[in-house]
């Protein structure tokens, strides 16, 4: 497996953080039930309040924030229609188009990455003063102008890509064969930028038994999956 290179993460705590108490108590029992509740805690918090419990009070170094699969925005193809969901690509009979009306409005409203939530990450990855290694910012999304956005809003908070330590290695373009959802269609028809070159992965990260459930699907159903790693730049 194509572990970071800069975390072990056989030797991390982990915690994770949702608003959903429902979401948190599943992933609480699941976590008891194969006995990692030792090194894993779920708690009903926004991620922005657990970056800054981690800042202010844990006593250990932060090696690495993961944004997975946030829920996506919706995307404005043009003044007047908006991009559809990838489960429903009809039309209605007055050829407007179909949303999903439950995703946030725009990257600016509702959506779960803000600046707020970079520059916390920011903060919590350079705390190790020790070693003057900085930790890591691992963004995943299936959606790939989500992926491209946020990579961009992280590069004006202060991260930057290591070509050095992660390009050569997992550096790689979407294969041909791979489904492409009718969001990534739209985006790109609108002149979007791809989330392929420098700095973006298209292979597995982290070890497979840390994937996520949207991860695990989106391999079977072969959905691309745009990754990057990013550290802050003043290292």
């Amino acid at each position: 497996d194509k572990t970071v290179e800069r975390v072990d993460v056989s030797h991390c705590n982990f915690v994770g953080a949702d608003l959903s108490r429902i979401g948190i108590g599943f992933g609480k029992s699941v976590a008891s039930r194969w006995g990692i509740d030792d090194r894993l805690q779920l708690v009903v918090a926004s991620a922005e309040t657990i970056l800054e419990e981690a800042i202010e009070r844990y006593p250990g170094v932060v090696k690495l924030v993961m944004i997975q699969f946030p829920t996506p925005y919706r995307l404005v193809a043009n003044s007047t229609s908006v991009e559809r969901s990838d489960d429903d690509t009809s039309v209605p009979s007055d050829g407007s188009p179909r949303y999903n009306s439950q995703l946030p409005a725009n990257k600016i409203s509702g959506f779960m990455v803000t600046n707020d939530l970079l520059k916390l990450s920011h903060e919590a990855l350079k705390s190790d003063k020790t070693t003057n290694i900085p930790g890591c910012l691992l963004v995943q999304s299936n959606c790939e102008d989500v992926a491209v956005t946020i990579r961009k809003m992280a590069v004006d908070t202060g991260f930057e890509w290591d070509a050095n330590q992660f390009v050569a290695k997992y550096d790689g373009s979407i294969s041909e064969q791979a489904r492409t959802p009718q969001r990534t269609s739209t985006w790109l028809k609108m002149g979007g930028e791809k989330a392929e070159g420098a700095g973006w992965c298209s292979e597995p990260i982290l070890p497979r038994q840390g994937a996520t459930e949207t991860e695990i699907s989106c391999i079977i159903n072969g959905t691309p999956i745009h990754r990057c790693l990013l550290i802050p730049s003043q290292y």
